[in-house]
């Protein structure tokens, strides 16, 4: 009987050893649950975020591509009517030197020069 004693005692001892680890081990098991949930919606919400950074980025860089079309298409157009301008003063000038109607048929077939220019500039 006094081995008997002697193990019921171990497993007293045993049994609140266990007890002891179980309530230390509690707290911990649930402050590793909400660092775990913590750290996975922190991670949702910077997805969620760069998500809509990356959209926002891809927005703005196609407005400045067209942006950049049509400031190519302004340049383009200036650069016609620049070509017009110089036409007709040199035209002009050849004219009233020289005052022979014929250069002025130039005009007559085809327009004014600037004509498809104001049309651009309507647009």
């Amino acid at each position: 009987m006094p081995g008997q004693i002697h193990m019921q005692e171990m497993n007293r001892e045993l049994e609140q050893e266990i007890a002891e680890r179980e309530r230390i081990s509690t707290p911990i098991e649930a402050r590793l649950k909400r660092r775990v949930t913590a750290s996975f919606i922190v991670a949702v919400l910077l997805t969620i975020f760069m998500g809509f950074a990356s959209w926002r980025s891809t927005r703005l860089a196609t407005n400045d591509a067209d942006w950049v079309v049509h400031t190519y298409a302004v340049m383009e157009t200036l650069k016609v009517t620049h070509q017009h301008v110089i036409e007709v003063e040199t035209s002009a000038r050849t004219f009233a030197l020289i005052g022979q109607d014929p250069l002025l048929a130039h005009y007559g077939s085809r327009g004014t020069p600037s004509g498809k220019t104001r049309t651009h500039f309507a647009v």
